[in-house]
Order: structure tokens, then C-alpha cells, then sequence
């Protein structure tokens, strides 16, 4: 996928690039010193990983959209 130019940038570069993100953020936070003892830690990681499942349903909702449009 090449980077889109300046400007709105389209779903199919914006969505996957959040969800690695959130993923990544996700690994680094399970590596932190607090998790088996601060909820807050966990609550934070529940936010993202419901994020990225809402940005998956979103991309399936669009393939879905174009699969239909054919």
C-alpha cells in the first residue's frame, strides 16, 4: 500500500494503520509493570482492543458495501 497524497486519506490506508497501531500499543502496554495489578492499565488495553474491533466491522461493512455494488 503506498501512502496516499496530502489530503483526506481514504479507508483502506487510515483503518489498518489505526488498527496496527492499537495493536502495537496493546503488546507494549502487556510488557508494563502495573498489568496483573492495576485495572487501569487493563481498562486502557479493553478500549483499544474494542477500537480495533469496530475499525474490523467497519472494514468488513465496506467490502460487504462494495461486494454489493458489483
Amino acid at each position: 500500500m503506498n501512502k496516499p497524497p496530502i489530503g483526506a486519506s481514504p479507508e483502506w490506508y487510515v483503518l489498518p494503520h489505526r488498527i496496527k497501531y492499537l495493536a502495537d500499543a496493546i503488546s507494549m502496554y502487556t510488557a508494563h509493570e502495573r498489568i496483573g495489578s492495576d485495572k487501569e492499565v487493563t481498562s486502557v488495553m479493553r478500549k483499544w482492543a474494542t477500537e480495533i474491533i469496530c475499525h474490523c466491522d467497519t472494514l468488513d461493512r465496506l467490502q460487504d458495501l462494495k461486494e454489493d455494488n458489483k
